[in-house]
């Protein structure tokens, strides 16, 4: 697996979905909408258009758990022996 391709997966964002189960369409469409900004930024970021600051400052802003996901981003990279 390509380098690139390798962060790629230690970034990627998952929907929990017992986390949906109570969202009405027009909640669930918001959330889409902001996991497509964040692929968004995901990108930008392996690309080097942005920094991992800014990148956590988006996923903060779009209500992502910060602290589960860096521990998920963590785990990822340590079973990629990336860390």
């Amino acid at each position: 697996m390509h380098f690139t391709n390798k962060l790629d997966s230690v970034l990627t964002l998952e929907i929990p979905i017992a986390a949906t189960l109570d969202h009405n369409q027009d909640d669930l469409s918001k959330l889409m909408d902001s996991y497509g900004i964040l692929e968004v930024a995901k990108n930008d970021l392996l690309r080097g258009d942005i920094s991992f600051d800014e990148y956590i400052c988006l996923c903060e802003m779009h209500q992502v758990n910060i602290d589960s996901y860096l521990e998920t981003i963590e785990t990822n990279l340590v079973e990629l022996h990336l860390l």
